[in-house]
């Protein structure tokens, strides 16, 4: 088990990783939701496109005498209004992408708040006084009778003996004469 210092450490490399990943998210949602503007704009505008075919098949039932010209406009009216469906598929296609991106950021993110609250627990737990001995080698354990947190180690079956074993100092009684 680490000890207090490196679990510090560990937990400030935790929240440094969990900012820098609330940073990436916050772009991801912010490129998603332009996506989803750009998908909406260009489906305006294929509303806009049709209403310009519907208008163009008015003239043509008023005989305008140049009919063929207004077939042609139709056409690339038509082709345009391919163009623009294919091309709000496409920004529908990145919001989705971006849609699992960011819920996968948003469960590692979870996951790391996770080990920063244990880590956390493990820092609060080791500078509890009486329950754990930082040990020569920087490891924490725990004192027998004592609830055992996560990330300290029990004592050892031969420190536990010989705490057992050791001598307790009798009390002296003072004697008023």
């Amino acid at each position: 088990m680490p000890s207090i210092d490196k679990l510090e450490i560990k937990q400030a490399a935790y929240k440094e990783v969990g900012v820098r990943l609330e940073e990436t998210l916050e772009r991801v949602e912010t490129t998603q939701h332009e996506a989803a503007g750009a998908r909406k704009a260009l489906t305006i505008h294929i509303k806009n496109l049709l209403t310009l075919v519907t208008a163009a098949d008015g003239e043509l039932e008023k005989e305008i005498p140049d009919a063929e010209s207004l077939k042609l406009i139709k056409k690339w009216l038509g082709r345009a209004i391919l163009s623009t469906e294919q091309f709000a598929k496409h920004w529908s296609n990145v919001e989705l992408q971006l849609t699992g991106e960011a819920a996968g950021y948003r469960a590692t993110h979870d996951m790391l708040q996770k080990m920063v609250t244990v880590s956390q627990q493990q820092v609060e737990s080791a500078q509890v006084p009486g329950n754990v001995v930082l040990e020569a080698d920087g490891e924490l354990t725990a004192l027998p009778g004592t609830q055992r947190t996560t990330g300290v180690r029990p004592m050892s079956l031969k420190q536990q003996r010989l705490a057992e074993d050791a001598p307790k100092k009798p009390k002296r009684i003072k004697k008023n004469t």
